[in-house]
Formats: structure tokens, sequence, C-alpha cells
């Protein structure tokens, strides 16, 4: 699974302090085989169905246990004989008892009924609005556990059976699931499609969507089928992401050195959905931002987006699909791999997107910044408990998943890792795998003590940070764990680092420190987990050489956490953007007003005295790509303009403001405003003019937009108004029919981290709890709402407030989420107190 697309950097979630253990039921019981029925009653937002289960006993027992979630069991039989039926919803359970002892092979046949209800897990509607006719289409959630909310089942991810599958719906309902359509037919005004077996697989890959769909198809070089669903809504705006995923596929099949394992493969995208995607296997579901892509109206980075998500969910097909995980603790086995292939597919087919750099500035700063809580949690994560499941799809389990596999491929190399790959993929096909058998396949592949080198940076939390120190016969290093909310614990531990000052650099440091002969800038290609800082002397001597882009770009980044932490002043970091504004990198630049984003969102004294150095530190650029698109521009160009020019807007560039407050005056829709530059319009024209009536043109185009993506841009202008009247209007429209629960996350974000709207909406929030745990509860997105409600703020009172209020009410098992967000806060405040009149100063003394 994608996550949803983070509308600014994330910290990692998962729990601590729940005390009851998951009962893992296979042990008990092994189902080989599922015959499903399952019909929609779409006028009474129901289903029913029944099921029966081929498996077998691993002992003799009166009694069998079933995940079940919120179903009522209408029959129940074992081997012909009917049996009584206990439901445990607190365990989501269902007890079935015989009165005689039963062993062996099991026929077991269940009869039940459901409630199709709004969250998106379980079987869940889809709405969307086609030639004025208000439309629903259904479509499943699985992953992690929630198959148990459609039909009895082992519902744990060692559980894999093969499933037979028939689903009953509408007249002229287009129905997909994972295997290719066998039979259709019609009984009682029901219309119901049988599907192919599938292949051996986990319960939570199972996937179905019914509903008026319209699509597209190609075929792989490999002999796959593949079609790009949507709703005609959407019409026409499926052919790219086709298109990502046929060469995808090939290069897949090459690099894994094993064929697709089915005979069709359905990407679809959906009109309500929680996440990015989810990788069912052959019938993949997306976000439709993430897999639609408008020939006219969407710019480049709508297209990256969609062809990483595509791509990270076809890598799912055999990391997490064809092997899965045995167990929720190893999550990381599956996203981890699938965040990091994206990287390695899209190197190959758009090498002019520089896509190495992008990983240094995504999932390996993200990992980095998760990773630097106490409250952070080990790669390989315990789950005692079934709602830490969902829990465990953090940041951890991604971002810092695929920069640890980044850094084992550059360790033992490309060959050796693929090699090793390749032969755990096939030792484990349609089976399931922990991390050690991983390990063991690139050990033997490399000839190296894989799982010694990486026991350290998987079994553990967090990660190190080097301190080089100048000498007069070279140079000191001293690693030690880094924290954003340092303080003065002894801190003993050591990882195994890489010190990558070259690209043929074999040398590990794994002690404590270490005497070199020369100083050098570290991990070359940031290609490793960690942190490298230098004093004033190593700085000087490191920026004498020609550093590559990339490597800049981990320079800056090391020095400015490092200064939110105080390991150093944040004007020692400030000092080296001087060393990047005549730069043409996009990873770099963005890195660098990334840092200064930062800066001011959390000491905002600095917001005014900040402009004049952002508009010193764009000129260059400004000038040289100017308003307008080039067709000589690079990849780079393209991304960077909108980046300068809203830069220019915000520091108060008359110019470029003018222009931009003409764009939105003269626009009668969004359309008529160049993709690539409406979230600098929209935003130049809520912070210049801010009236009402720049509210309600926003927000009709808000109603009414159909492009994917579009409305995310929209909410984050409609939430940046500075009259509070406005303000509380827009937190007011979140909960109403306007706002699709899918999006709902990102207006609450942007809301919680706006200068202006920050306070209002935490008050929102608080009032509000009570309908966001209705509707976010039991998702994974739950942990966010504790998390955004902190990554904003940098005072004790917000502190207090934040600890008394999420003390008080249900927190839907989020505790560690919480106990990040208190630690962020903290972190915060102390940057804050320690650094923010400082750099206030620095700007005015410019």
């Amino acid at each position: 699974m994608r996550k949803v697309q983070a509308v600014y950097t994330l910290v990692s979630v998962t729990l601590s302090g729940m005390k009851d253990s998951v009962e893992r039921l296979y042990s008990s019981f092994k189902p080989s085989k599922y015959n499903l029925t399952v019909t929609t009653d779409d006028k009474n937002m129901t289903f029913s169905g029944s099921v029966v289960i081929v498996g077998a006993l691993t002992s003799p027992s009166k009694t069998l246990k079933l995940h079940s979630s919120e179903l009522k069991i209408t029959r129940a039989v074992i081997n012909n004989s009917i049996v009584t039926v206990k439901t445990d919803e607190k365990a989501q359970t269902i007890e079935l008892t015989s009165e005689n002892t039963m062993s062996g092979k099991l026929i077991v046949e269940i009869g039940f009924s459901g409630t199709i209800t709004k969250p998106m897990h379980g079987l869940y509607p889809c709405y969307f609005e086609h030639e004025g006719i208000e439309k629903m289409l259904f479509a499943t959630q699985f992953e992690s556990h929630h198959a148990r909310e459609v039909f009895p089942c082992i519902d744990e991810p060692e559980a894999k059976a093969i499933f037979s599958l028939i689903i009953g719906a509408r007249d002229n309902d287009v129905v997909v699931s994972n295997s290719p359509e066998a039979r259709k037919w019609q009984e009682n005004g029901v219309y119901y499609t049988e599907f192919e077996k599938t292949p051996l697989m986990s319960t939570y890959l199972l996937a179905w969507v019914a509903g008026e769909l319209l699509f597209e198809e190609a075929t792989t070089d490999h002999g796959v089928k593949v079609r790009s669903y949507a709703t005609p809504v959407h019409r026409g705006k499926t052919a790219y992401g086709l298109e990502v995923a046929v060469k995808a596929l090939d290069y897949m099949d090459d690099y894994f050195d094993i064929p697709y394992p089915l005979p069709k493969c359905d990407i679809v995208a959906l009109p309500d959905f929680a996440a990015g995607a989810m990788e069912n296997w052959g019938c993949i579901t997306f976000r439709e931002s993430a897999m639609l892509v408008d020939p006219v109206h969407s710019d480049l980075s709508d297209k990256q987006h969609v062809a990483d998500v595509v791509t990270h969910e076809l890598a799912h097909q055999w990391f997490g699909n064809l092997v899965t995980m045995r167990w929720w603790e190893d999550l990381w086995l599956n996203e981890g791999f699938a965040s990091w292939v994206p990287y390695l597919v899209l190197n190959d087919l758009y090498p002019e997107w520089k896509v190495w750099e992008q990983f240094s500035t995504g999932d390996l700063m993200i990992g980095l910044r998760a990773d630097a809580l106490h409250n952070t949690h080990p790669i390989v994560v315990e789950i005692r408990n079934p709602n830490e499941i969902r829990s465990a799809f953090d940041s951890i389990s991604y971002d810092k998943g695929c920069s640890v596999i980044n850094l084992l491929h550059k360790y033992i190399g490309a060959d050796a890792f693929r090699d090793g790959l390749r032969q755990y993929l096939k030792d484990h096909a349609y089976s399931n795998a922990e991390t050690a058998d991983l390990w063991a396949a690139w050990s033997k592949s490399s000839g190296k003590d894989v799982e010694g080198f990486m026991r350290a940076w998987t079994t553990e939390k967090g990660f190190p940070i080097i301190s080089v120190k100048k000498e007069s016969t070279g140079a000191t290093l001293l690693q030690e764990r880094f924290f954003l909310d340092k303080d003065e614990e002894t801190n003993t531990q050591t990882w195994p680092i890489p010190l990558m000052r070259s690209a043929y650099d074999t040398a590990v440091l794994d002690t404590k420190s270490i005497s070199l002969d020369s100083v050098s800038k570290l991990n070359k290609g940031q290609s490793g987990f960690y942190r490298a800082i230098y004093d004033d002397a190593s700085t000087k001597e490191i920026l004498k050489g020609n550093l590559d882009p990339i490597d800049l770009l981990g320079l800056i980044n090391d020095a400015s956490e490092a200064a939110k932490a105080g390991y150093h002043s944040t004007t020692k970091a400030l000092s080296l953007l001087s060393e990047v504004s005549r730069s043409e990198n996009e990873a770099l630049l963005s890195t660098a007003l990334g840092e200064l984003a930062g800066i001011r969102t959390v000491l905002p004294a600095t917001f005014e005295p900040m402009k004049p150095f952002v508009l010193s530190f764009i000129d260059y650029n400004l000038n040289r790509l100017g308003k307008e698109a080039s067709k000589n521009d690079t990849v780079d160009d393209e991304l960077l303009r909108p980046m300068i020019l809203g830069a220019a807007s915000y520091a108060g560039n008359a110019e470029i403001i003018e222009w931009a407050l003409g764009l939105f005056t003269s626009a009668k829709t969004p359309e008529d405003i160049r993709p690539d530059l409406r979230s600098v319009v929209y935003n130049t024209a809520v912070r210049e003019n801010g009236d009402i009536d720049t509210y309600n043109k926003l927000y009709s185009w808000y109603q009414r937009n159909t492009i994917p993506g579009e409305r995310t841009s929209l909410a984050g202008a409609l939430v940046g108004f500075k009259d509070p009247e406005i303000i509380n209007k827009s937190l007011s429209v979140i909960t109403s029919d306007d706002v699709k629960l899918q999006d709902a996350l990102y207006w609450i974000a942007y809301s919680l981290t706006g200068r202006h709207s920050k306070l209002y909406a935490w008050e929102w929030l608080k009032a509000n709890w009570g309908w966001i745990g209705s509707s976010f509860g039991k998702e994974k997105e739950i942990d966010y709402y504790l998390r955004y409600a902190s990554n904003g703020f940098a005072t004790r009172e917000h502190l207090e407030d934040y600890t008394a209020f999420f003390s008080g009410v249900d927190i839907y098992g989020s505790n560690r989420a919480f106990e990040q967000g208190k630690e962020t806060i903290s972190w915060q405040t102390k940057w804050r107190t320690r650094d923010e009149e400082v750099v206030s100063e620095y700007f005015k003394s410019l």
C-alpha cells in the first residue's frame, strides 16, 4: 500500500502501552480454499453472502475460531453439522462449537450479512457525479485486517488460501476482481459475476470493485493484459498510468527473473480511497490523484507522483503478494522494498527525472526525521494488539525501510543485491517469509555477513550522527544517536556506519570514535542512513571541493536538522545556503527552500525578516527561468519554476504578485491557469487579497473541480486566509458533503500548519474529535490527526493543552502517535526558545 501523499514532512507512528496480545488463529486452523459469494444491496446499503472454507485443524477440538467483525452470522455448519456461534466483537472473532470433537479436514459453511458504511475499509461506497447525476460504486479495502468485516476468515497474512469469488451486483455494473472473469448470469434481478480461482494468497489481498467504469487496455511484451479503469468522469485520463504500468511490469519481470504471476493486471482509480493505493493482486486500487493524469491540466509533478505510486504497487505484486511477510512485525519487508523499487525502475525509464536525487529529498529525509524521536520504534516492530497492526504502516516501515534497503544495495553491490533478491523470491514464492530469510539470501549472494551488518539498522531504534572535528593530523569522527529532542543522557549506542567518502570506500565505523588522516565529506551520494556534521574548519575544507548537488544537499539538510536539535546554531546552517543560490538543481534548491519554510513555521518571528534573504536567494533562478515555460526547459526547470515563483510571491516581489493577481482575476475556471502555476496564483490571491470574494471564487472552483489532485491545491489555499471569520468558514465545511472523507485530512493538515489558521484549527479539532473518530477511528490515517496537531506548534502552552485534551478522549489506540506529538512540540519549543531571536537578528543584519 502507498501512503496518502504527504502535504509536508511526516513523522512516524506506532503504538505502545497496549496490554492485550494478538491471538494468532492460524496456529489452530489452516484454511486452503474459500468459496465466497457476496451480494450488495445499494438501496439498503447492506450486503449478504456465504462462504465455504476448506481447511484443517492442527489438533482435535470442539471449537473453531475465525475472524469476524460487525457481521451478523445467519447460518453456520461444519462438515454438514449445525454448530453454535459465539461472537466476541472486542476480539473480532466468532467461535463455532460442535457437539462432537472435530479433527483433520473441515468444510465450514457460513451465511452472513453486514452493513456498507462510509469509512473507507471493508466494503464501502464510492460517490461521484456524472452528467449531473449522483452515482455510486462499491469497492473493498482489506489491508491490514478488514477482510473480517466482509466475511468470516482467518485474517492473517500467513493464512494463504485460494479464493473462488462470485459477486452479485447491479445491472450494467462493471465488476473487477483479482482474477479474470469466468462467467456472468442474472438470477432474481441480481447480476452475478464469477471469477477464476486466485493464486494462493493472503486475505488482505482479495479485492473487487463494482460500478460504472470505463477502461483502456494494453499488453506487456511478456503477454500480460493490463487495463486502467476509472469512472466516466475521467474518460481519457487513464492512458499515462497504463503506459507506466506496462513499462514497469516488463522491467520487473526481467529484474526479478520471475514472470508476473497472473494473466491480467487491472489498475482502478476510485473516487473515494483513504490511502494512496492498494496492491491487491491483479486488481490494484488507487486514489484518483495517484493514478489519473489529465493530458492538458496535469503537470510534470503530477506525472511523477502517478509513476511513483503505480510502480510502488506493481513492486508489491512480487514483494508482498508472491512472497508475504509472515506477520505484521515484518511489514517493512513489503513496504520498504516497494518504496525502493520505484527509484530503480523510474531511473531506468525516465533518467532525465534524476530520481535518486528525489530519494534524498523524499524517503531518506522523511525516514530520518521520523526516527529522530525518542518515541520511535525499530523497523522490525512487535505487534501486541490488533489495533497496533494499522500503525505499523508508518514512516519507519516505508521510508526508513526504503532507506536501509538502499544502504544495503550500496554496501553489497547491485549484482549481489539483485541475485539474492531473485533467490529469496523463488525460495518463498506463494509462501511467507521473515526478515532473517532475506538476510540469508543476500549473505549467500554477496559472501558478506548481511544479518550482522543490518541487525542494528533494523532491530534498534534510531540512527547515528557523526561529528567530524578537524585535527592537525587529520580528523576525529565521533558517533552517537541523534535526537531532535536532545538531552544529556548517556548515549553509548553504536551502528556499523559505512563512511562512503568516495564511490569505492568500503570503510565502516563500528566503534564510538575513529581518527582519519584527512577531512572529507561523508556519505557520498546520500546512500547511508545517518547524519554527519562538521566543525567550522572541516566545513571550510569540504567546501573547497567540487561537491555534487546531492552531497551539498546532504550537507545542508544534516546541518539544518542538527541545528534544530541544538548541536549548533541555526545561523551556521543558514550560512551554507550561500553555496547553492546559483544552483539550477531542483532537489538541492527545494531542500534549501524547504528548510527556510520550516524555520518560519516554527520560529514565526522570522517570517518578515526572512523576506529580503529569500529574494536574494532566488534572484538568479527567478531571472533565469522567468514566468513562462520554454521548449528548452529541463526537468529541473519545470519543477523549479513554480517553486521559485511561489517564494518570490511570499517574499514580496511586486512584479510577481501583480502578475499572479492578474491571472487570478481574469481566470473564470482553474483550467484558465497553467497547471504548474495554480498553487502560486491561488496562494498569492489569498495572501494579497484575502477577502470573501476571493474565498467564494476559490470555493466555487473547489466544488466543481474534477481535475485529479486539483482539489488538494484548492484546499490548501482555502484554509490560508488571515480573516478569522473566513478561517472558521473554511473549517466549517470540512464535515460537509462538499469535502469527501478522503480529503478531510488535507484540509485539517493545512489548517493546523497555517500561519493564521493553526490556533483556530486546533480549537476546531477539539470540538470535532467525535466526528473524526467515527469517520477515521478504524483507519490507518487516524494517527495523522494527532501528528498534525503537533507539527505546527512550538509553545509550552500548546504542549499542555495538547496533553490535556488527548489524555481525556479516546485516541483509538494511537498511543505512540500521542507520545510523539508531545515530543515534537517539546523539541520545537526548545528550538524556538533557543534560536528565534538569534535567527531574526541574523536576517535583519544581512
